[in-house]
């Protein structure tokens, strides 16, 4: 809870009140169950999946499923203008937050504030963004938050006029803000792209193009049209060049070493987000070795990569790849990265069990230049990565800023020092 909660002196005729006293508070409705609730429905059911699309937009009105006359039957209608946060389950510590753009049903694992006379859902809504449920809520593994302690929270009320002009205040400043925000996150989308037009630069021979011509090396036709590759380059079967040789045993007989899972890789970015003790795990797991690859198998989250510089082992959900003498482990790890690979990889057909196996995609063909070759290209393109993760880092020092404006704009708005400016 910010200072903004922990203020005691009101402007003159302010008061504290708690939210059950300025608003109507319930849960939504459980969810119709079965294709045919939702067949031709056009009332929209809000989903806590509806509140994560917002991205920090107010108003919730594109909704995923809607209800027929059949689903909606005994089911609770809320009005337009109701306030939702969600109560329960993993989401309820984002503090995800939203004004009902719709009359809607809502599922019930968000609450629904339905504000009274004389006070505005905006102001409900933005004096909500100020509280941390994760500090409200009890359960580790399935955080909730008891309807009784919503109504508790206490709200500090200005008369109705007051309210609408430090909205329209509060509003006009996060519009500047918001469009930062808007222009940070075409910055963050471009640096994507940029990454990866820097890997197919690498697979295709562009990117070390000089540097062969410099020491000697075949550049090709130096520009590789129509996929034409440098003549000392091959393509070959990924099954010609890494066979997952690796044996399961069991982790508890080695207790001093980590154990990665799915969780502990993020996809895309190849980076390690943690471990945990491999001599905690009772079932057999993938021994690895510095130099391996771990490719993520399992739906829908596949594409997860990395090449560790450590002993360990690794869930069954890892196809584990040797690395080898024709082929340099991060050249790998970053070709199996690519664009070209990763819509490959997804549109395998892995039957009815979402995992992929090695055989289904080790048939690929990738280009393979000489060994020395692929160090340099794996040396260029870390260094271009390293300058596209520190302009990453000073983006999202900006968004940090930007976050820190709007707690103060809000501490502001709810003293009502912004009345004043």
């Amino acid at each position: 809870m910010n200072e903004v909660n922990k203020m005691n002196n009101l402007p003159e005729g302010w008061e504290w009140l708690p939210l059950g006293e300025l608003a109507s508070v319930s849960a939504g409705n459980p969810a119709p169950q079965g294709d045919d609730k939702f067949e031709n429905g056009i009332m929209p059911f809000v989903r806590v999946k509806d509140m994560g699309k917002l991205s920090g937009k107010a108003l919730l009105k594109d909704v995923s499923d809607h209800v027929n006359s059949l689903g909606a039957k005994n089911l609770n209608l809320f009005r337009k203008g109701s306030v939702l946060f969600t109560k329960s389950g993993a989401s309820t510590l984002l503090n995800q937050r939203a004004i009902l753009g719709q009359d809607s049903y809502i599922v019930s694992h968000i609450a629904v504030a339905e504000p009274n006379d004389g006070i505005l859902s905006e102001w409900i809504y933005y004096w909500m963004k100020t509280i941390d449920f994760a500090k409200l809520a009890h359960g580790a593994n399935m955080p909730s938050l008891p309807l009784s302690k919503i109504k508790a929270i206490s709200v500090p009320v200005a008369p109705p006029e007051q309210q609408k002009q430090i909205v329209a205040n509060i509003e006009k400043l996060f519009s500047h803000i918001n469009s930062g925000v808007e222009a940070l996150n075409k910055a963050k989308e471009l640096l994507k792209l940029y990454r990866q037009s820097v890997l197919k630069a690498a697979f295709t021979g562009q990117l070390t193009s000089e540097w062969r011509e410099a020491n000697g090396g075949n550049t090709g036709d130096g520009e590789n049209q129509d996929g034409e590759l440098p003549e000392d380059w091959s393509i070959q079967p990924l099954v010609e060049l890494v066979k997952p040789t690796r044996p399961r045993v069991r982790p508890s007989d080695y207790p001093d070493l980590p154990f990665l899972g799915l969780e502990h890789i993020e996809a895309h970015t190849m980076k390690l987000l943690g471990s945990v003790s491999a001599g905690s795990m009772k079932s057999t797991a993938f021994h690895f070795q510095p130099g391996d690859v771990l490719y993520g198998r399992l739906r829908p989250y596949l594409n997860k990569v990395y090449r560790v510089d450590f002993e360990g082992f690794c869930s069954s959900e890892f196809i584990v790849l040797p690395e080898s003498n024709r082929l340099d482990g991060k050249y790998l790890q970053y070709f199996l990265n690519t664009t070209q690979f990763i819509k490959y990889a997804t549109g395998l057909n892995s039957g009815d069990r979402p995992r992929v196996k090695f055989d289904q995609f080790s048939s690929f063909r990738i280009p393979l230049p000489p060994p020395e070759q692929q160090k340099k290209i794996v040396s260029e393109i870390e260094q271009i990565f390293s300058h596209i993760a520190s302009t990453e880092e000073s983006i999202n020092k900006i968004d940090q800023m930007l976050n820190k404006n709007r707690q103060s704009i809000l501490h502001e708005a709810f003293t009502g020092e912004i009345l004043n400016k």
